[in-house]
């Protein structure tokens, strides 16, 4: 996905499915949460989105990647957008926390970088 647009024509199409609430797409991420009614069937969901020129997989460890039909609830992401690569490890390992790391480093060099050059 490249803007809101995309976002707003996904989260339209998805919605008017019966038995799917809850419709959440995360641009930055592009990933797609959703609720699904018991017995609604996930092959309708990653159908309209493939109309639409996506691909909608199943993230591991969701209802529908284990094979299984949800019941009540499928979720494309964990509940905090995490990736699901970190999950286990500590959370100062976490690729988000990595990025704050490597930001702190930068705003401290940058830091002293203004002590030791003139202004």
């Amino acid at each position: 996905m490249d803007c809101a647009s995309c976002v707003a024509k996904v989260t339209r199409a998805v919605e008017r499915l019966p038995g799917v609430s809850g419709v959440e797409v995360n641009l930055m991420a592009e990933r797609l949460a959703l609720s699904l009614a018991p017995g609604a069937s996930t092959e309708a969901v990653e159908r309209e989105v493939a109309a639409l020129g996506y691909t909608a997989t199943p993230l591991p460890g969701s209802d529908a990647a284990r094979g299984g039909k949800p019941a009540g609830h499928a979720h494309a992401h964990g509940n905090h957008d995490d990736d699901p690569a970190d999950a286990g490890g500590p959370w100062w390992r976490t690729g988000k926390a990595m990025l704050v790391w490597a930001l702190g480093a930068l705003v401290g060099g940058a830091y002293l970088l203004s002590f030791l050059l003139p202004g």
